[in-house]
């Protein structure tokens, strides 16, 4: 991957990371590339704002944005499911709870995950810190996120 000039904290879309039209249309864009007409049908159906998405929308949004982009998502499903699946110590029962407890967090702090405006409620840490981050990034792309210089010089 290349170096990027992008910042984003989490890979929650809100204000700062999903930036309506443009983002939209990319994932848009990409997916009728690869010929995947069900996910241009579900995305389309959402619409950009993700002020408006359900638990289950942000979760239609997350897999078929990870699905535009095949390399990063058979490189990141490999690296979560052997994290969680071979876990020492960890039984079934475990695993299922883990998903479980995600999926329960999505549910309660999406509504406010979705109005935080990361840029604009905290402009600033005074701790020094590293981005990596990588230019073919669909999640957290770089259009979204924009420039780190301008953000974070002080």
């Amino acid at each position: 991957m290349k170096a990027s000039r992008s910042l984003q904290g989490s890979r929650w879309p809100n204000r700062s990371s999903w930036r309506g039209e443009e983002e939209f249309q990319g994932v848009l864009e990409r997916l009728r590339v690869l010929g995947l007409r069900k996910g241009v049908k579900a995305i389309e159906r959402i619409g950009p704002d993700p002020t408006r998405w359900s638990p289950e929308d942000f979760n239609t949004v997350a897999r078929w944005t990870m699905k535009s982009d095949p390399q990063g998502f058979r490189r990141t499903i490999k690296l979560l499911k052997d994290a969680v699946w071979y876990a020492p110590g960890w039984t079934l029962k475990d695993i299922r709870a883990f998903v479980a407890g995600l999926r329960h967090t999505l549910e309660e702090l999406l509504p406010e995950i979705t109005r935080h405006d990361a840029w604009k409620e905290s402009p600033r840490f005074g701790v020094p810190f590293f981005i990596f981050q990588g230019a073919d990034d669909v999640l957290t792309s770089p259009n979204a996120t924009g420039p780190v210089p301008a953000r974070t010089s002080g």
